[in-house]
């Protein structure tokens, strides 16, 4: 099983769901301007670290080069104590 995760550079908040839940909700947050950044992981089953595959900018949705990684475990604690879609800096 895959899980995607669209979270904040910093990591303080972060969503889970499918590729194209996260694609979708990314793109609407950087363009109303609540978020400058946000990447999108792919974390597969059984593994400990999420790869980073999108970063989302108000320009575009670019393809990370190389292998960069992020705790998987973190990201799953964070997406249930400060999910992404509930953030209001509004």
């Amino acid at each position: 099983m895959t899980s995607y995760f669209l979270f904040t550079q910093n990591q303080s908040h972060v969503f889970q769901g499918s590729y194209a839940q996260c694609g979708a909700l990314g793109d609407q947050l950087v363009r109303c301007g609540k978020f400058e950044h946000l990447n999108i992981a792919r974390l597969r089953a059984g593994e400990p670290r999420a790869r980073l595959i999108f970063q989302i900018t108000p320009e575009n949705r670019s393809q990370c080069r190389g292998v960069r990684t992020v705790d998987a475990k973190t990201l799953l604690r964070t997406s249930k104590v400060s999910p992404l879609c509930g953030v209001d800096h509004g």
